[in-house]
């Protein structure tokens, strides 16, 4: 479940329980509660943990949105640096991860923690994203319900996860996809981390990935939550 629903249902709870203190200081047939000033007093503190929910609930809406592809052109365009060496990143976000010289990167929109893109048109697109998503779901959890959810896909989509290595609460994955008429490939990993989840992505062309697998390598073995 979305962090941010139970704060919305926490809310509305709260709101019906506080129409329920006005209802009976206002309900002349109530004499126990009808005009009490505690029922007025328990009515706005109410009142009063409803819009606190839902505020923190609007908050965290905001930011797990994912940001439309226009909307990430523009932050790169506007905000974006260029990484003339390889640049270790430390992330406002709690994690470090590097990134490969002559990537344009910029930090938080929405979801997206960190996005690092090729703007070199004579070169294969090369994205790197880092999302940052407030989840308490167990890894292998997560890795099922991307499995299931890739095979109910139209077409199917077929994810491909390693065995778990030294790190046994993180997991490494791929997925190919065909988009434009060019076979994608791109390799993840999933982070979980307190009441947080970090998924890394690096997409490239099939053919390009073999070339840039051990730089991609590379990349994901930097991501270090700090």
């Amino acid at each position: 479940m979305n962090a941010y629903l139970p704060k919305f249902v926490y809310a509305a709870i709260y709101l019906v329980i506080a129409s329920g203190f006005l209802f009976s200081y206002f309900n002349k047939r109530q004499p126990k509660l009808h005009d009490k000033w505690w029922v007025l007093l328990g009515a706005f503190l109410l009142l009063a943990l409803a819009g606190n929910e839902a505020y923190k609930g609007v908050h965290q809406y905001a930011a797990q949105k994912i940001p439309t592809s226009n909307e990430l052109a523009n932050s790169l365009s506007n905000s974006g640096s260029i990484a003339s060496d390889e640049v270790l990143y430390k992330s406002p976000d709690g994690y470090q991860i590097l990134i490969p010289k002559g990537l344009t990167y910029t930090g938080s929109k929405g979801v997206i923690s960190l996005l690092a893109m090729n703007k070199n048109s004579q070169k294969p697109f090369f994205t790197l994203a880092v999302m940052k998503q407030s989840s308490m779901q167990p890894v292998d959890s997560l890795v099922k319900e991307l499995i299931q959810a890739g095979a109910k896909a139209n077409p199917p989509k077929k994810y491909v996860f390693e065995k778990n290595g030294k790190n046994i609460d993180q997991r490494r994955g791929s997925i190919e996809d065909t988009h434009n008429g060019v076979l994608i490939k791109t390799a993840f990993l999933l982070v979980p981390h307190g009441n947080s989840i970090y998924r890394v992505a690096i997409s490239t062309p099939k053919d390009n990935f073999d070339r840039e697998q051990a730089e991609i390598e590379k990349v994901l073995g930097s991501f270090k939550v700090l």
